[in-house]
């Protein structure tokens, strides 16, 4: 013999609101997966070796926010002699 009965029931999500993090505009939410992905964005990640020390720069940028760093850290390394390969 087989019963079936329904439940009501209460089911928490989390959802991932993400900001620029130079100048706090808003640039979107997602809501996370039951495996606990969720699709970021904004997501900017840098990785530099140098003497074999790895240095990471991670942040969430708008685009101008996004434009504005790329400029700044171009410049800083010209600045500290590195060339631009065009």
């Amino acid at each position: 013999m087989e019963k079936v009965e329904e439940k009501t029931m209460e089911v928490k999500r989390k959802i991932h609101k993400f900001y620029c993090d130079r100048c706090g505009e808003y640039l979107g939410e997602n809501e996370e997966y039951d495996n606990g992905y969720y699709e970021s964005f904004g997501y900017v990640v840098e990785r530099i070796v140098v003497d074999g020390i790895i240095y990471y720069h991670k942040k969430h940028l708008c685009e101008k926010c996004k434009k504005e760093h790329f400029e700044e850290l171009g410049n800083a390394l010209e600045e500290n002699g590195f060339v631009k390969k065009e």
